[in-house]
């Protein structure tokens, strides 16, 4: 996952950019999470890409409506099921995951003798419930492990 956290805009240093980029690898999907995009007028007319290219650069995906045009985006995903050679699994992908509703700022783990201490802090929260972390042997069968209440409504940093 890479995330892009309040990201001044090019040309446009006020407004604010958010966004993650979530690789699957197992299932090759590739998810596109926009938290705001602004448009920003005085670069490139306010134009704007959202999509894939392939790595050389010959052949793109875009989203139907964001190939250089003017464009804003809140709260919202987009999924990518790639199908090019190599790349293909052997299963079928199952991206329909849904976009969290809160902004994580750090995720940590480490082992403290022999027990394994996860540590993350969120920058907001929007009708959250509850986190529930869970422990896989082989990476697609995983069972619970506990539930942690979470804030809630908060658009303060909070810690767990």
């Amino acid at each position: 996952m890479v995330s892009y956290l309040n990201v001044p805009m090019f040309s446009c240093n006020a407004q604010l950019y958010s966004s993650q980029i979530v690789l699957y690898e197992r299932t090759n999907c590739i998810e596109s999470l926009i938290l705001s995009k602004p448009i920003c007028a005085t670069w490139n007319n306010g134009e704007a890409v959202q999509g894939l290219q392939n790595n050389g650069g010959t052949n793109a995906v875009v989203v139907l409506g964001r190939n250089n045009t003017q464009w804003t985006a809140t709260a919202e995903g987009r999924f990518f099921t790639p199908t090019c050679a190599p790349c293909s699994t052997a299963f079928t992908a199952n991206c329909s995951v849904v976009p969290l509703p809160i902004e994580l700022l750090s995720f940590t783990g480490r082992n403290n003798g022999g027990t394994n201490v996860l540590e993350w802090a969120t920058a907001s929260e929007q009708n959250s419930a509850r986190f529930e972390v869970e422990r896989s042997a082989d990476g697609d069968i995983f069972e619970p492990i506990i539930t942690v209440e979470a804030a809630g409504n908060s658009n303060s940093r909070s810690s767990t």
